[in-house]
């Protein structure tokens, strides 16, 4: 699946570039990663990744992790948040938390107890709204 997710580098005031940065996936892929100005892209090539949601999730940590790496370098704390993914088809998903947190939920369309094919397995990212104080 190829995809590109877009998103932005947290203190935005502080500037951040980094890129471009290649890295090749076990089993074929690969990710290609830039910043500019606090704001990341990051393409995603791999084969293996069965939907968005996954390419999401692999983006994600890969940014976070030379985010993470340049701050330490540079004896700060950044944080990335992802905002939005565009499938190779057109289809973009914006998967940007507004408030709360999401969780992901399985569901699968199998009689099968405990089934685990993933030709039959759905998964969903659903809002979970926290009360204040708790």
């Amino acid at each position: 699946m190829k995809c590109i997710a877009v998103g932005r580098v947290h203190p935005e005031r502080a500037d951040v570039f980094f890129g471009p940065v290649q890295l090749k996936v076990l089993g074929g892929g690969t990710l290609a990663l830039r910043c500019e100005a606090s704001q990341v892209a990051v393409v995603v090539d791999d084969p293996n990744l069965d939907g968005f949601i996954a390419a999401f999730i692999v983006a994600k940590q890969i940014s976070q992790m030379i985010s993470t790496a340049l701050g330490f370098a540079l004896g700060t704390g950044y944080s990335v948040e992802l905002l939005q993914i565009i499938e190779e088809n057109g289809d973009s998903h914006y998967l940007a938390r507004v408030r709360g947190t999401f969780i992901l939920i399985r569901i699968c369309q199998s009689s099968t107890p405990r089934c685990c094919c993933p030709e039959r397995t759905s998964f969903f990212a659903m809002p979970f709204k926290t009360t204040p104080g708790r």
